[in-house]
């Protein structure tokens, strides 16, 4: 019957479904909305969807949706989201990418080789705090520095009225030159 469905309603003891190695389960639907979903009623009632082994596998979640907004979608309604990475991690994305966070946000790295950041257009940096120090680049350890180079474009520095600018160093010889 093409109408025809089937209903598997289990009690405390659960559904079970298991294979022999080499054999596979698919489950697909077609042309209908679907879920695997928990109805959590304590804490601890984790659902978890994993590849176990130490082979070369990976967990694919693929969509070939054509959302721009959400053709794969992460929702915390309540709660955090955490993301470890033992090894590699590559993000690429193409079209517009917006992160807007509203709480405090931290981003430390510890590798050898530091943090870069390297765009094709402009780096825009925009605070609205209204503090002296609303914008800080601090390099912490005693014997570091900060490098800034131009091209042709040169170096503007500007305030609006009534803003001070303050060049000041202690100890070393200084220059401001032109060649």
């Amino acid at each position: 019957n093409a109408a025809g469905g089937i209903d598997v309603d289990a009690g405390t003891g659960g559904i079970t479904l298991d294979t022999t190695d080499g054999g596979a389960i698919s489950i697909d639907a077609i042309g209908a909305p679907s879920n695997l979903s928990l109805a959590s009623t304590a804490a601890a009632d984790d659902l978890t969807i994993s590849v176990t082994g130490a082979t070369d596998s990976s967990l694919v979640l693929s969509s070939t949706g054509t959302s721009a907004a959400d053709a794969i979608s992460i929702t915390t309604t309540a709660g955090g989201l955490d993301v470890n990475v033992n090894q590699n991690r590559t993000l690429d994305v193409g079209g517009n990418n917006t992160d807007t966070v509203v709480g405090n946000s931290n981003v430390t790295v510890n590798g050898a080789t530091g943090y870069t950041l390297d765009v094709a257009k402009n780096i825009n940096i925009d605070s609205d705090k209204d503090a002296a120090n609303a914008i800080v680049l601090n390099a912490s350890n005693a014997a570091g520095g900060i490098d800034v180079d131009a091209g042709t474009g040169g170096i503007t520095l500007d305030t609006t009225d009534g803003g001070a600018i303050s060049i000041d160093a202690i100890g070393a010889p200084s220059n401001l030159s032109l060649a």
